[in-house]
């Protein structure tokens, strides 16, 4: 009996496997070309300006080096040291025509899709300062791509010079915060990144020092001073005053003027310096606060109404802030919502002063009825006086009420 394991193959036998296994090569290729997907090639060798590589050992191509790789830099050497490798290429082209078979091969692609999928939208990156621009700086990120920092980006305070913060070379931690791959734009942060300036502001100060600032900004409720050159510091309206925190910024501090202050906050995290401004002053509570007594009534403003709608923040006199609970205010009120509105001026009556919280509470000088009296209004347990009409106020005038800036806009 023969082995037929031993019988040798034909050569149309052979023939016909090889046309087999090319046409499933071919199929192979035309069904990555539809899908997109990718398939393995095995580099055979470096030709000209590119490799002759095959795919199923059986079907050769040509990878052009420009759809190899984006490095424009690679030696010779480098093109060299790869052949034989087997790598991952994308069909670009995939043609039959009347003299064979069209098919374009890219691997760069396949590298630039891993590449650009690791680049993710609010993730943190490290960079290396590759140029740097008035407008910005060009970056190298880890996996090669070229990313961009525009100069609104460097830091959180604003910049005239570029080269104070960044230098070729630098490695930088940021944040990714753009991707777009058609533009082959990735745009990358600093600004929750402490600069170089304010390190070293914190690296040299400590709360409770002392330091001169200039006016830069001023809001409601704070302002921002340049207190060392790109460093910016805040101080809140509550940190302007002893006895006051609802103030008018503007009454106290000009452009162009130096003043002190106290460090209060040193925030490396938030990147925030928080200042005082009455630190630096003779604490006055106390002197201020002897002038008022429990049981008088004083001309005040409304200041603010809380959302909560449980009364009102007050200021008597431009010198001292208190509260006017809901509760000792019930005149004020119709249909449980207040009557007033801010910067009305009311008249009011202290019913406590507690030194230990620095605090005054007030109520409302008018009073509801009480249809059970038989006097004409509501008496008050404290003064005995009756307060269902406002009391007459001695020694007052409206202009006590403006703050020093309307009184200069008066004059």
């Amino acid at each position: 009996m023969v082995n037929e394991t031993h019988i040798p193959k034909l050569a149309t036998d052979i023939a016909k496997e090889k046309s087999e296994k090319l046409n499933k090569s071919y199929k192979d290729l035309k069904d990555v070309f539809n899908t997109g997907n990718t398939v393995e090639v095995k580099i055979i060798e470096k030709v000209g300006g590119g490799f002759k590589v095959s795919y199923n050992e059986i079907v050769s191509l040509y990878l052009p080096i420009s759809l190899y790789t984006s490095n424009r830099n690679i030696t010779e050497e480098e093109l060299l040291a790869v052949v034989g490798n087997k790598i991952p290429v994308k069909v670009k082209e995939y043609s039959e025509e009347e003299f064979g078979k069209v098919i374009k091969i890219n691997h760069k692609e396949v590298i630039d899709d891993k590449l650009w999928s690791e680049i993710v939208v609010n993730s943190k990156t490290e960079a290396v300062i590759k140029r740097v621009l008035p407008q910005g700086a060009i970056i190298e990120l880890p996996n090669g791509l070229e990313g961009f920092i525009p100069i609104s980006h460097i830091a959180r305070e604003h910049i005239d010079d570029i080269n104070g913060y960044v230098t070729e070379g630098e490695v930088v931690k940021g944040d990714i915060v753009e991707v777009n791959r058609n533009n082959k734009r990735i745009v990358v942060s600093l600004r929750n990144a402490p600069s170089k300036h304010l390190i070293e502001f914190f690296d040299a100060h400590n709360i409770g020092n002392v330091v001169k600032g200039k006016l830069k900004n001023i809001m409601p409720s704070r302002a921002y001073f340049t207190i060392a050159p790109n460093i910016d510091g805040v101080v809140k309206s509550s940190e302007v005053s002893w006895t006051r925190k609802h103030i008018r910024l503007n009454d106290f501090f000009e452009a162009d003027k130096e003043y002190d202050f106290e460090i209060i906050n040193l925030d490396r995290d938030n990147q925030y310096i928080g200042l005082s401004y009455r630190k630096i002053l003779p604490d006055n509570w106390k002197e201020i606060s002897d002038k008022y007594t429990e049981g008088y009534t004083y001309p005040a403003v409304i200041e603010f109404i809380p959302t909560n709608n449980r009364g009102a923040e007050i200021s008597v006199n431009n010198e001292i802030d208190g509260f006017m609970p809901k509760n000792l205010a019930s005149a004020l009120y119709s249909n449980n919502r207040p009557t007033f509105k801010a910067n009305d001026v009311i008249q009011v009556k202290l019913v406590e002063k507690n030194e230990k919280s620095r605090s005054f509470i007030f109520e409302s000088a008018i009073k509801q009825l009480n249809p059970y009296d038989d006097t004409d209004g509501f008496t008050s347990k404290t003064t005995g006086k009756n307060l269902s009409t406002p009391e007459v106020i001695k020694n007052f005038s409206f202009a006590d009420l403006l703050s020093e800036s309307s009184k200069k806009a008066l004059k």
